[in-house]
């Protein structure tokens, strides 16, 4: 880039940098401002080009909000012998239209056959003149098979005797929109279930106690088992609400205890071999003295040694290692079975993000738990590491630096 191509780009950027908030408010502006309308139909077979020159006109930051909103303008020509639709090159490719396709008749025929019906309601309402706003959201069938969802809107223009001209209007790709539409509405679905199952529980043994409150026998047990379930709601809740404050870029919170961290992973390695039976091992090497922190780093075993037990080959060793390499510490959960494919270790970590196996086989979880791990390893000032082969099982590590207490020293001792 040259230095008046760069002083150009420079013009252009205080307008840029408003375009996400003119992305949103596009639709609303598209329906009440005219001039739009005029400036759509006028560019509609001749894109402005802005990668030479900074906008000037209004029409050429409507040409800019377009590019930038990834939106597809057309103009349904009402007084052609058949109704005839003209869109710009991105619009075809939105909706997978072949270049042969023209007319209405042809464009309806791509329409996915459920929403067929409603389309053509709306486009007899209009011609009839009952209303004037088409916006709608519909699905196509694309020529290899894929289906589209695509969110449609546009105005009518009359002639003086009231009668249909054209309709112009803009069509988007919500595609991505819907299927986290869809995720949403499963993860909440799937939280409703999994946090009513362990509240119930808890109900259920702290109804008994109340229904005999003399029978002294087994009482400190149902107390105990209802104890367990409210704690395990709590750390659902507690995962739900950290990974969200993950997501939004907060770091994890961590608090420091001056004591020998070997003791604390034995006491953890004891209490899963309680809930999952002797399959735990535990390996250490070196001193582990000094300043940690507990209750993150035992979050962290918990979520990993949990995923091992039920994503590993079943009855197979589950190794938690510690190990330190000068002052970096490698604190590792090691399992057999099937390895995790590449194309799935790349956003593992990412809130709300599982295996396809895992999804397959409806193994229970929000896919959070990873989520977590990372956060405190990046808290911690390291990072979180996979891997994963035919050969070599399943490794989960967080890498760190041990010993500091200051969490700036330690990012910059890892790096």
């Amino acid at each position: 880039m040259n230095l008046h191509e760069s002083r150009k780009v420079n013009q252009m950027r205080p307008g840029l940098n408003g375009l996400k908030d003119l992305k949103e408010r596009l639709p609303n502006i598209l329906r009440n401002r005219k001039i739009l309308v005029v400036e759509i139909e006028k560019n509609i077979h001749k894109p402005i080009v802005m990668a030479n020159r900074a906008p000037t006109k209004e029409s050429d930051w409507l040409q800019v909000a377009v590019d930038a909103a990834e939106l597809g303008p057309w103009i349904l020509d009402f007084t052609a012998e058949k109704p005839k639709i003209t869109q710009t090159p991105l619009g075809d490719e939105m909706l997978g239209f072949p270049s042969n396709v023209r007319t209405l008749e042809e464009a309806q025929a791509l329409i996915y056959p459920e929403d067929q019906p409603t389309i053509s309601k709306m486009l007899e309402d209009i011609a009839m003149g009952r209303i004037d706003d088409f916006n709608h959201e519909y699905r196509v069938q694309r020529g290899n098979g894929s289906i589209r969802w695509i969110n449609c809107w546009g105005k009518c223009i009359r002639g003086s005797d009231g009668k249909a001209l054209r309709l112009t209007g803009v069509s988007r790709d919500i595609t991505e929109m819907k299927r986290l539409q869809v995720d949403r509405e499963q993860f909440v679905a799937t939280l409703s279930h999994d946090l009513r199952n362990p509240l119930a529980a808890a109900k259920l043994n702290l109804d008994l106690i109340l229904r005999f409150p003399n029978r002294i026998e087994g009482k400190e047990k149902l107390l105990n088992k209802a104890i367990a379930n409210i704690l395990r709601a709590d750390r659902m809740i507690q995962d739900l609400l950290d990974g969200t404050r993950l997501r939004a870029g907060h770091e994890y919170d961590l608090s420091y205890e001056d004591l020998d961290f070997v003791e604390i992973l034995r006491s953890l390695v004891d209490e899963l071999s309680v809930r999952h039976g002797d399959r735990f091992k535990f390996e250490v090497d070196g001193d582990f003295r000094g300043s940690w922190a507990t209750e993150g780093l035992r979050r962290a075993i918990e979520n990993l040694a949990g995923n091992a037990i039920k994503y590993g080959s079943s009855g197979s060793p589950v190794t938690i290692a510690l190990s330190r390499n000068v002052d970096v510490v490698t604190l590792s959960v090691h399992n057999e079975g099937d390895p995790i494919p590449l194309e799935d270790q790349m956003g593992l970590f990412e809130p709300f993000k599982r295996t396809k196996e895992a999804e397959r086989k409806s193994k229970k979880g929000w896919g959070l738990g990873l989520t977590i791990v990372r956060g405190v390893a990046e808290a911690l000032g390291g990072r979180a590491e996979i891997r994963s082969g035919q050969k070599i099982g399943t490794t989960f590590s967080l890498v760190f630096p041990g010993k500091f207490a200051d969490v700036q020293q330690r990012k910059e001792s890892i790096k």
